[in-house]
């Protein structure tokens, strides 16, 4: 009897034990909750990463819809600008020289750069990145320094969204990280260990990803990217000789004497080889068939002439 009273004891202390472990794991993993756990994390430790709280749960509940940490993201307007002139000039080198020392003097710097002249056409076209604020008077300066305007075309796309759509993901992701680690240092057996530790690393590499992309953005939106084409106009008389050219007409000429011999000379070996040995026996022939003919004809006037001398 004492012994059956001794084991149910131990059972009831080890269910207590239980329930207080998992108490203390609940409450320490109720803090900042992410609005989504990374995919692939096994059920139990996306409920503890989550809070308790349910993918069928809407945002913001239970602190009057407003998402955790709201306040940390931007809500600064980001907006990307990209534009391209073509541009005549004077003087190329001169004034690339000029648009540099512009683009320097508002913040930005030339980020690629190509120059061709092939004798017809000298252009240089070049890529510079000025700050966003400075949009205009790179522009209009740039402008100013060339003879005329060919063309232009600027684009501005409001990207803010974006950005404070991956700043709200960064915030959940780092939230998720640090639950990830809480439960990584509680993980007793080694196949908890790597579980956590693969989705803590799917975690990470998603961050990275994520921040990438988002400085990209911020980037692009700080540095306004404006790519022009500096070229030298073309005058008439240059543009009536690229159609003539010496040289090329000469080489024309030959070419036409040569391909004339060349059919003399062809139809000179068709007569020498397929048209001659048929040609001539017919020939003699003929001509000796037109002597004997002749000679009688000859002969008949003769003997027809010579009664009526008589």
């Amino acid at each position: 009897m004492r012994s059956h009273r001794t084991h149910f004891i131990a059972q009831a202390a080890g269910v207590v034990w239980l329930a207080i472990f998992v108490l203390a794991c609940g409450g320490a993993a109720s803090g900042p909750a992410s609005t989504a756990a990374p995919i692939g994390m096994p059920a139990s430790t996306r409920f503890e990463a989550t809070g308790g709280r349910t993918s069928n749960d809407e945002p913001g509940q239970g602190n009057g819809g407003k998402q955790p940490d709201q306040d940390a993201v931007t809500d600064s307007a980001y907006i990307v600008r990209t534009g391209s002139l073509n541009v005549e000039v004077a003087d190329l080198q001169a004034t690339v020289q000029q648009a540099q020392g512009l683009v320097t003097g508002l913040g930005g710097y030339v980020s690629g750069s190509k120059e061709a002249n092939d004798g017809s056409d000298t252009l240089a076209t070049i890529t510079y990145r000025v700050p966003v604020d400075r949009w205009f008077d790179a522009l209009n300066g740039l402008r100013a320094l060339g003879t005329r305007v060919v063309a232009e075309n600027t684009e501005a796309s409001d990207v803010t969204a974006d950005v404070v759509d991956l700043d709200a993901r960064l915030i959940n992701l780092r939230s998720a990280e640090t639950q990830y680690q809480s439960i990584m240092a509680r993980a007793t057996t080694i196949d908890d260990v790597l579980k956590v530790q693969k989705v803590l690393n799917d975690t990470r590499g998603q961050i990275e990803q994520l921040q990438g992309q988002r400085d990209t953005l911020a980037n692009r939106a700080a540095l306004a990217t404006l790519t022009v084409s500096w070229q030298v106009p073309t005058t008439a008389v240059t543009v009536a000789n690229q159609g003539w050219d010496p040289g090329r007409e000469i080489d024309h000429a030959v070419a036409a004497l040569v391909t004339f011999g060349q059919g003399l000379a062809t139809l000179a070996i068709w007569l020498l080889i397929a048209f001659l040995p048929i040609a001539l026996p017919v020939a003699v022939v003929a001509f000796v068939a037109y002597r004997v003919l002749h000679r009688r004809s000859n002969r008949v006037t003769m003997e027809v002439g010579t009664p009526a001398d008589g």
